[in-house]
């Protein structure tokens, strides 16, 4: 809801997503609970949205992790700005 009322002031978004649990339970970007479609929405309806940062603080396999979070993030940012909005 922040994002939304603050329409073109985030340049960089920062990327985690949850299992949902009141422990913490970190997953890959787009395999746990975050709305991600909302948030991607919200951030970018301003027009500032530069940089987006995918994070998991333990990943059983970071290589799969940088994987995972691209591919859900990008599909997000493609659906949102067309399919040439993508670096990559």
């Amino acid at each position: 809801a922040w994002i939304s009322t603050h329409p073109g002031r985030f340049r960089l978004l920062h990327i985690k997503d949850s299992g949902g649990g009141p422990a913490p339970d970190m997953r890959d970007p787009g395999e746990g609970t975050i709305d991600f479609a909302r948030v991607m929405d919200a951030a970018m309806s301003g027009g500032a949205l530069q940089h987006l940062f995918v994070e998991h603080d333990e990943p059983r396999d970071p290589l799969r992790t940088a994987r995972t979070g691209y591919a859900a993030v990008g599909a997000l940012v493609d659906r949102r700005a067309g399919a040439g909005a993508r670096a990559g």
